[in-house]
C-alpha cells in the first residue's frame, strides 16, 4: 500500500500540517486541489530508469576516453620534453608514450573494477 506524506503550508498562518493519505485517489485529489504544486516524479518509472542508465553509461564512456587520452597525451608531452632536454630523440618519447599507454590501461582496469 502506498502511503504519501505531503507537507502543505497554510497561507493564513505560519504553521504547517502534515497530511497522510492512504490511497492514490486521494493523492490525486490533493494535487487537483493545489494546482501550484508540480509533480516532479515521472509518470513512467521505466523511462526515468532508462534515462538514468543512459546518462550513467555516457558518463562512464566519457570518463574512459578522457582518462585514456590524458594518460597517453601526458606521456607524449613528457617524452618530447625529456628528448629536447637531453637530446635523446626519439627514445624517451617512445618510452614515455609506452608508459602512458600502460597507465591508460591500468586506469581502464581500475574503472572496470569500480563499476562492476
Amino acid at each position: 500500500m502506498c502511503i504519501i506524506i505531503e507537507v502543505m503550508y497554510l497561507n493564513d498562518d505560519d504553521n504547517s500540517k502534515v497530511k497522510d493519505t492512504d490511497s492514490p485517489a486521494s493523492a490525486t485529489q490533493e494535487k487537483d486541489a493545489h494546482p501550484s504544486k508540480i509533480d516532479t516524479q515521472s509518470s513512467n518509472p521505466d523511462s526515468a530508469r532508462h534515462t538514468s542508465d543512459l546518462a550513467r553509461g555516457l558518463a562512464l564512456f566519457s570518463q574512459i576516453g578522457i582518462s585514456m587520452a590524458s594518460c597517453v597525451f601526458l606521456g607524449i608531452l613528457l617524452g618530447r620534453w625529456l628528448d629536447e632536454r637531453f637530446g635523446t630523440s626519439p627514445w624517451l618519447l617512445l618510452l614515455c608514450t609506452f608508459f602512458g599507454v600502460c597507465a591508460a590501461f591500468v586506469s581502464l582496469n581500475d574503472l572496470a573494477k569500480r563499476n562492476k
